[in-house]
């Protein structure tokens, strides 16, 4: 029961990250959006290309973090059934031995 919620705990965890980064992607996207609102036109056209760089760079690291994030999650997926389908032929097994032993020729 404890590991259970070890890794209910982890799975929330990652969720919740993974949310945040959504969050911090979508506040850069609105930021992006606004930048081009005539306030800030006073300032150089370089300014602005490079405001607007900065965070397109920005945008484009959270998605490949996200990215990232995504992968390793499903490598962690793949291997916890793979530990499950261990353990189902180790059970298997057991109880084979078990039924040798109980039932000689």
């Amino acid at each position: 029961m404890d590991r259970e919620e070890v890794t209910k705990r982890d799975e929330t965890l990652r969720k919740s990250q993974i949310a945040m980064r959504c969050a911090k992607s979508a506040m850069l996207l609105l930021s992006l959006s606004k930048s081009s609102s005539p306030n800030l036109r006073l300032e150089t056209p370089d300014l602005q290309e490079e405001e607007k760089k900065k965070m397109m760079m920005k945008i484009q690291n959270l998605r490949i973090e996200l990215t990232r994030e995504r992968m390793k999650n499903r490598k962690m997926k793949l291997c916890s059934l793979m530990e499950f389908v261990l353990q189902i032929l180790l059970l298997l097994s057991l109880w084979s031995l078990a039924l040798l032993l109980a039932f000689p020729k």
